[in-house]
């Protein structure tokens, strides 16, 4: 099966409209930048803001003999073919799988995971670098400010002097990595790097980590923890759930894989796969005492 190459985008946009009380409206556009299709996922933006008022939407149907009315307030959820980014500045329509398909993605999610990446001189060097950052971390967000969807402290865009370190080991661990993931040999244009603080109650939900037009050159997706011995939480595994292409869409299956966050050990896998970080418990709530990671992404 080849499917590495680029999805072509497409023009064209079919938007499904699911409103109250089970009805669907199946609607055709030209583009994403459409008027109407603006207007109803302007809705459905800001639905939940206070202050916003109800409007009454006319949609032609029948080839524009007819028309159907309904309320601002009845529009549950729209879905697209293809997928669409929706943020602040607009719709754009895309086709998101530009990555290497793995060969092995059948077998379920794959992972690999190295122990000892660093030594202990730097282990013990990064973990009084991070204590010295606790001012520097902020509550972390997602694409959208969806709400209880992520709860950790981060460092977004993490360029301080760990950073350099990463650059060099992770290029040199890919002729490693790569054949366990299913991966060709690619050339690396860019590394991405956050630090992040897992604390008591934190946790991200389900989510892929290239699933968006700005995301879509990612193709590795790794995961360098890190702690005080002895470890002071429990739980914040890493739960890889068995993913599959389809139509371009990686979608998110039943089954998963649990990676145990150890000390000092990093953890590869394919950045379509859908993940997400399990609760951590942490008695003290000491800053010091949290799930430590260095993430990031690998982008072709």
């Amino acid at each position: 099966m080849n499917d590495n190459q680029p999805i072509p985008e497409s023009s064209g946009v079919t938007a499904m409209l699911i409103l109250e009380g089970g009805n669907q409206c199946e609607l055709s556009f030209e583009s994403a930048d459409a008027p109407l299709l603006r207007e109803l996922f302007e809705v459905m933006l800001t639905r939940s803001h206070p202050g916003v008022p109800n409007r009454v939407f006319k949609i032609p149907i029948d080839d524009g003999k007819s028309s159907m009315y309904f309320p601002s307030a009845s529009l549950i959820a729209i879905a697209t073919d293809p997928p669409m980014l929706v943020d602040g500045n607009g719709l754009i329509a895309y086709r998101h799988q530009q990555v290497e398909l793995p060969s092995n993605y059948l077998d379920g999610a794959q992972y690999v995971q190295i122990d000892n990446f660093l030594t202990p001189e730097e282990h013990s060097a990064l973990l009084k670098h991070v204590m010295a950052k606790e001012s520097e971390l902020m509550d972390s967000t997602t694409l959208g400010q969806v709400q209880d969807y992520r709860k950790s402290k981060v460092i977004y865009l993490y360029r301080d002097e760990f950073y350099p370190l990463l650059q060099e080991r992770i290029p040199q661990v890919m002729p490693e990595v790569l054949p366990q993931l299913g991966l060709s040999p690619f050339d690396i244009t860019h590394i991405e790097c956050q630090l992040t603080a897992h604390n008591d109650g934190h946790y991200y939900k389900t989510h892929p980590d290239n699933g968006t037009e700005e995301t879509s050159t990612r193709q590795l997706s790794y995961v360098y923890y890190f702690n005080r011995e002895p470890k002071a939480f429990s739980g914040g595994e890493l739960r890889l759930y068995d993913s599959k292409a389809v139509n371009g869409t990686w979608v998110k299956g039943d089954n998963f894989k649990d990676v145990e966050p150890r000390n000092n050990s990093i953890v590869f896998f394919c950045s379509s796969y859908w993940h997400e970080v399990m609760p951590v418990s942490c008695p003290s709530r000491h800053f010091a005492d949290s799930r430590f990671t260095f993430n990031g992404w690998v982008r072709r």
